[in-house]
C-alpha cells in the first residue's frame, strides 16, 4: 500500500477506537483499535496522528486507573509533538500529563507541565488552554496549602475565561 493509504487506514482505526469508547465504553476494544493505528503508523512515527493516538491511549489508560501507563503515553505524545513540529497538540497532551501527575501525587511535576502549557498557550494565543493551566496550578497550590497563590491563579483564570466567554473555568474563581 502507498503511504497515504496507510495513513487513511491508521486514521480509520484511530476513529474506530474513539467511537468504540464514546458509544459503548469499550476500553479494551478501543485500545486494541488504537494499537492497530499505532502499528500502522510505526513507519512514520512523528505524524500528528501518532500524537493523537498516544494521547487517546493515555486517556484510556487513565480511565482504566493506570496513571503510570497513561503518563508514559502522554509523555511519548508530548515528545513526539515537540520533535515533530506539532506544537498545537502540546497544550492538550501536556495538560493530560499534568492531570496524571496529580493522580500519582507528583504535584511539582504537574505544576511544571501546567506552566509549560501556559507558555505554549500564550505563544499560540490559546487563551482557553492558558486558563485551564492556571486553574490546574491553582488546584495544586490549594492542595499544597498555598491558598493565596492558588487564589491568584484562579482569579487570573477567571479573568481570561470571562474575556473569552468560557463559562467552564469561570466557576473555579
Amino acid at each position: 500500500r502507498a503511504l497515504g493509504d496507510k495513513s487513511a487506514e491508521a486514521d480509520a482505526y484511530y476513529r474506530l477506537g474513539k467511537l468504540l469508547f464514546m458509544t459503548t465504553g469499550d476500553l479494551k476494544g478501543s485500545f486494541e483499535a488504537l494499537d492497530h493505528a499505532e502499528s500502522i503508523l510505526a513507519s512514520q512515527p512523528s505524524s500528528a496522528l501518532m500524537v493523537d493516538v498516544f494521547g487517546y491511549k493515555g486517556w484510556i489508560l487513565r480511565r482504566w486507573g493506570d496513571s503510570k501507563g497513561a503518563s508514559e503515553y502522554f509523555q511519548k505524545g508530548a515528545e513526539m509533538a515537540e520533535s515533530g513540529g506539532h506544537e498545537s497538540a502540546l497544550p492538550a497532551i501536556l495538560m493530560a500529563l499534568a492531570r496524571t501527575k496529580i493522580d500519582t501525587g507528583h504535584l511539582d511535576a504537574a505544576v511544571e507541565n501546567s506552566r509549560k502549557v501556559m507558555a505554549i498557550a500564550r505563544k499560540l494565543g490559546n487563551r482557553r488552554d492558558e486558563a485551564f493551566a492556571l486553574t490546574t496550578i491553582g488546584e495544586i497550590l490549594s492542595t499544597k496549602g498555598d491558598f493565596k497563590a492558588a487564589l491568584e491563579h484562579f482569579e487570573e483564570s477567571m479573568k481570561i475565561s470571562i474575556e473569552i466567554g468560557n463559562l467552564e473555568y469561570q466557576s473555579y474563581g
